[in-house]
């Protein structure tokens, strides 16, 4: 999985405040991914988010 380096950072922090619903629900399945699957491959990319 592609990710940014923000990403690793910000994920340990999330609450969810201040972001729109779809959005909250989307980080919210990426980091229960990453919960569920420990040895899931992440790749650090430069390239900016979709």
């Amino acid at each position: 999985m592609l990710v940014r380096a923000h990403h690793l950072l910000c994920a340990r922090q999330f609450r969810g405040y201040g972001y729109s619903q779809a959005f909250v629900r989307q980080v919210t399945r990426i980091l229960l991914l990453w919960q569920r699957r420990p040895g899931l491959l992440l790749t650090i990319t430069r390239k900016p988010d979709a």
